[in-house]
């Protein structure tokens, strides 16, 4: 047991070593921030959230946390949990919570550095108008992963939910994130990670070093910018005819296709690309708060010009493989295939591809992840299930990537996507040009790729992407945000594919001017279908 009344020690687990190290070679760089915001159509209550943020840092040892070398080891120091606990938090008003000065201001708080040798890796800020709140919280990754954003965020909804109702926090134990880390030393110390070591230097042994850029120049930090794209409901359909009829995951479909695509690029036929796992093995590690998330460097061999079908299954007997040997920390997959670790690149990939898929829940106030500036790895996709489909994040250095290539990169993805339906084709005859019409380039000009204009969806899709506060609809008094209306167009795209409407079916449309009017055009151009909007003062023998 760990006696919660006097600071504690341990020697930092591998993950959180590697973080520290990456920090230090590149002192200025936010690269491994993870911020995150909610905004919400109501005040809260400072004192409030004081008290749960303080029941909270109490409740998971590592967000008590601080760091310091000992000789050649990284320690972490946690501090006791016994009293008020000093938490770094922000607290303004702005007459407009979406104003450019507020945005300013936030990217502004994030951007700043931690010093984790002499304080806690997380801070939060808010700004609230006479109605509205922003709530940020920025969490430095050496703390948490993306598993523990959202245990937090349920915890904080959860608890401060319980005061405004009168009630106290519920108390719950979970293990603490230092018991994980006195586990993976022994595990390591008996040796009983010795055969995934094995695993890994055979796996990935002679795999080259792949861009998807020509730019391999060197910078201490790496500006990113993000590209989102909702997936069309007809290619989650596509996706999902191809894992059904191939035996297959949705992962091992979106795997297969980035690394054809990257194929395309490069003319590289053994490709490592990257992707995230919760590194969580047993179920009493699913509420603890820390830094578990592993790094799989998955091998993709399109060596032998394979049929799709036949990538596919490569690719998934690859996957669960690496699965299987999970165990081993990526910085010892590191050592083990004798890699040095530098600012220039990540040791062993630069491609990364994320797969989250849904629970099957929705938190009444989403959090949306911002952005932190710098990219991780040269370009990155990130897959996430919602409830009403797919969405897709693009992050890319912008140093070497312009919007053009990576907007066509999308469509390409896309196109890639449906060439599965014809599986029995080979590598070598998949053509990347043959896009639907509203995806095609038309031209290219000094090197960019210039799309063709683009259909009202598409352009509905980028206002949501930049702007998803902004009001996208004002009547009666009351308004709707582009982020508001884009959700309840796809709950009711996803209503019109169970009543089997599909590409090319017309939908008549009687409704008065309404939210729901727009939501409803806006969901029948999602499904690939046609409004026939129809005049409720015409008699309705004509309608």
């Amino acid at each position: 047991s760990i006696d919660s009344g006097q600071a504690q020690t341990y020697l930092a687990t591998f993950a959180q070593q590697r973080m520290w190290f990456l920090q230090h070679l590149a002192v200025s760089s936010t690269a491994y921030h993870m911020p995150m915001a909610i905004q919400l159509p109501m005040l809260l209550e400072q004192s409030l959230v004081f008290a749960v943020l303080n029941a909270l840092v109490q409740k998971h040892d590592v967000l008590r946390t601080t760091f310091e070398f000992s000789g050649n080891e990284l320690i972490a120091k946690v501090a006791p949990n016994s009293g008020d606990i000093a938490i770094d938090m922000q607290w303004q008003y702005a007459e407009s919570i979406t104003s450019q000065a507020v945005k300013s201001s936030i990217d502004e708080f994030i951007q700043k550095p931690f010093l984790l040798s002499e304080q806690v890796g997380h801070r939060y800020c808010a700004y609230h108008s006479d109605n509205e709140t922003v709530f940020v919280a920025v969490f430095h990754h050496i703390l948490v992963d993306g598993w523990s954003l959202d245990q937090l965020m349920k915890e904080f909804t959860a608890d401060y939910q319980a005061l405004i109702e009168g009630k106290p926090i519920a108390e719950a134990q979970v293990i603490p994130y230092q018991s994980y880390a006195e586990w993976q030393q022994r595990e390591m110390s008996a040796g009983a990670l010795d055969a995934h070591k094995a695993y890994w230097q055979a796996q990935l042994a002679e795999v080259p070093s792949v861009r998807l850029s020509a730019d391999h120049g060197v910078a201490e930090k790496h500006p990113a910018s993000m590209y989102n794209w909702s997936m069309p409901l007809k290619i989650t359909q596509v996706v999902d005819r191809i894992s059904t009829e191939h035996g297959v995951s949705r992962f091992t479909c979106f795997m297969a296709a980035f690394s054809l695509l990257v194929n395309k690029f490069t003319q590289e036929t053994l490709l490592p690309i990257a992707t995230p796992i919760a590194g969580r093995e047993y179920a009493e590690w699913q509420q603890t708060v820390g830094l578990f998330v592993n790094t799989l460097v998955i091998r993709c061999d399109l060596t032998q010009n394979p049929t799709l079908a036949d990538l596919l299954k490569l690719h998934n007997r690859t996957i669960l493989s690496a699965f299987e040997h999970q165990a081993l920390p990526f910085e010892q997959v590191v050592q083990a295939c004798g890699q040095q670790q530098n600012i220039q690149r990540n040791p062993l990939f630069d491609l990364l591809l994320s797969y989250q898929a849904s629970n099957g829940e929705k938190t009444q106030n989403d959090a949306e992840i911002l952005s932190n500036r710098d990219a991780k790895c040269e370009f990155s996709v990130f897959v996430t299930e919602t409830l009403s489909g797919i969405d897709c994040i693009f992050e890319y250095e912008t140093a070497k990537f312009n919007d053009a290539f990576i907007t066509a990169f999308a469509g390409y993805f896309e196109a890639v996507l449906c060439q599965f339906e014809q599986a029995e084709q080979r590598l070598s005859d998949v053509q990347l040009l043959s896009l639907e019409s509203q995806l095609q380039l038309v031209e290219q000009t000094n090197g960019e790729l210039i799309p063709e204009p683009k259909p009202i969806l598409w352009h509905f899709n980028q206002q949501v992407n930049n702007a998803p506060s902004a009001i996208a609809i004002q009547l009666h008094g009351s308004s709707v945000s582009y982020a508001a209306l884009n959700d309840r167009a796809k709950q009711l795209a996803v209503q019109l594919q169970h009543a089997d409407v599909i590409e090319g079916d017309r939908v008549s449309v009687a409704l008065a001017k309404q939210t729901d009017l727009v939501a409803t055009l806006l969901s029948v151009l999602m499904v690939g279908a046609t409004y026939v909007p129809l005049d409720l003062n015409y008699p309705a023998a004509h309608q």
